[in-house]
């Protein structure tokens, strides 16, 4: 009789430790300005790149990370790498040869002059820390990165 208890007991905590699968939200269009710009800041539009760059560089060099962090360039930062988009000119564009294994940190943010921004990064390595600036440009299309350079207030 106490081995049908246990039974029962047990099949009940089975039972209630369950996973019950939570549903993916759809995902949400960028919230936008009166003016119909998005509105995602700058330090989002340097996470956001950053993060697809992780996505693009192999072995997985996955197409769809590409041409969304290629996306968050402007036209002059995409033509100052031959305008084609590639895990190899996202890389140069960037200034590293490897993604950073250990992942990065946003350090601050600095207005520059009119619709302007200037994120500071670490990017971090097993072996050193890499500092570098990138520099975004606000248009219609919401913040974009123009440049990146190294950090040589950090050096």
């Amino acid at each position: 009789m106490s081995f049908g208890i246990i039974l029962i007991l047990s099949l009940s905590l089975a039972a209630c430790q369950t996973n019950t699968p939570t549903p993916n939200p759809s995902p949400q269009p960028n919230p936008t300005a009166e003016s119909g710009a998005p509105t995602i800041s700058p330090q989002a539009t340097v996470t956001q790149f950053l993060n697809l760059l992780q996505q693009a560089a192999p072995p997985e060099s996955a197409p769809q990370a590409i041409d969304q962090a290629w996306q968050l360039l402007t036209p002059a930062a995409q033509q100052s790498v031959g305008d084609t988009a590639s895990s190899a000119s996202l890389a140069q564009f960037t200034g590293i040869q490897d993604v950073p294994d250990i992942g990065f940190t946003i350090n601050g943010q600095q207005t520059g002059p009119a619709n302007t921004q200037e994120v500071s990064v670490t990017l971090n390595y097993s072996g050193e820390n890499v500092e570098k600036v990138f520099y975004l440009n606000q248009s219609e299309n919401g913040w974009q990165i123009d440049s990146i350079q190294a950090n040589a207030a950090a050096q």
